[in-house]
């Protein structure tokens, strides 16, 4: 058997079982990306709102003036340069 059969074989069955398997859109993406079906996911949500993901990052991103940009992390997710400054006292 030649090797680049084999090799295809191999990737051909990867992709079917990842395809097929249920628990994949539940637990390849993080906490709340708009792709999660999890209960931490936001899919829901995505698909309600007829939404589209940014490709890039807003800073650099051709935005609609009319339009509107959901940040939906924890703190702890956020950048820190990106986290809103916090009063203390």
């Amino acid at each position: 058997m030649k090797p680049w059969i084999a090799l295809g074989a191999f990737f051909a069955a990867a992709i079917l079982w990842m395809a097929l398997d249920r628990k994949v859109p539940r637990k390849a993406f993080v906490p709340y990306s708009a792709y999660n079906t999890s209960g931490e996911g936001l899919s829901l949500a995505f698909e309600y709102l007829r939404a589209s993901t940014l490709a890039r990052p807003i800073e650099r991103a051709y935005l609609d003036p009319r339009g509107v940009v959901f940040r939906i992390a924890p703190d702890s997710d956020v950048p820190p340069g990106l986290r809103k400054p916090t009063s203390k006292g």
